[in-house]
């Protein structure tokens, strides 16, 4: 019955939806191996986690807020990424969507393209999605 059922707020179902969202970028990243160095079942599996313990409206507001520091820190922490990377400006954040935007293009290209070697694709992926290296 209605009376016995525990509701979740709305900023609480807003706080789940966003981390499944994580979850899924996660996942996808995990498929294509985006980001080598990260250990993506162990970041799956801490991000699941904390869909458990997900604040609601009746919690403080530093208990919540609390909860938005440590995913952030568990975010930074498994993509090796400082406070300092992720302050970006709004034209900063604009081009990084369409880099990413572009990198998402490509990817479905490779999906679609049967003809084109591994060897080529992979000539592709050194100069377009992986970031520049020195060279030196």
């Amino acid at each position: 019955m209605l009376g016995d059922e525990k509701f979740i707020d709305g900023r609480a179902v807003l706080r789940a939806n966003a981390l499944d969202e994580l979850i899924r970028f996660v996942k996808f990243s995990e498929k294509w191996q985006i980001y080598q160095t990260t250990n993506y079942s162990v970041l799956i599996d801490t991000l699941e986690k904390l869909k458990e313990k997900i604040p609601d409206d009746n919690q403080s507001k530093e208990v919540r807020q609390a909860y938005g520091e440590c995913i952030l820190q568990i975010w930074l922490i498994a993509f090796q990424l400082s406070p300092e990377m992720i302050d970006l400006s709004k034209s900063e954040i604009t081009a990084l969507a369409n880099y990413f935007y572009a990198n998402l293009l490509m990817v479905e290209c490779k999906k679609a393209a049967v003809r084109v070697s591994p060897e080529t694709w992979k000539g592709i992926e050194s100069r377009i999605l992986l970031p520049a290296r020195n060279q030196n």
